[in-house]
């Protein structure tokens, strides 16, 4: 997971000086063979989006949106991001109502040739194989 308020973010230190807070964009990167964008049209509380800002919660996917146009092989600082990036921008919704449509969208998901559910996975105590 990606966060402004985690050790070792960039920019925390310019954060901390700068905001009261981090805000309510995380990002996270979805485990290899799990599909971003089948996972963001799987969620029904977040609508899908190319930018934040909104009182409700949204999701976006960069490398199919605002960093579509950036070329591969740039330095580390503008490269695009990963293809299983994905951005969740939260809302004022109910954060049990979140967790459930964030859960029901990644147990859609199936991982591998194995077509092990990520509940399944989790259920014989592997790491969480949805989210890394």
């Amino acid at each position: 997971m990606h966060h402004a308020s985690l050790d070792g973010a960039p920019g925390r230190d310019v954060l901390a000086d700068q905001a009261r807070g981090a805000g309510s964009v995380v990002a996270v990167e979805l485990a290899a063979g799990l599909d971003p964008v089948r996972f963001a049209e799987s969620l029904e509380l977040f609508s899908i989006s190319v930018s934040f800002g909104s009182v409700r919660s949204t999701v976006c996917l960069p490398r199919h949106t605002s960093h579509a146009s950036v070329p591969r092989g740039l330095s580390p600082t503008v490269r695009p991001p990963s293809e299983r990036l994905v951005r969740l921008s939260i809302g004022l919704e109910d954060p049990s109502d979140l967790r459930a449509d964030l859960g029901r969208a990644l147990e859609s998901l199936r991982v591998g040739d194995e077509h092990l559910s990520c509940a399944a996975a989790r259920g014989r105590g592997t790491n969480d194989p949805c989210v890394r």
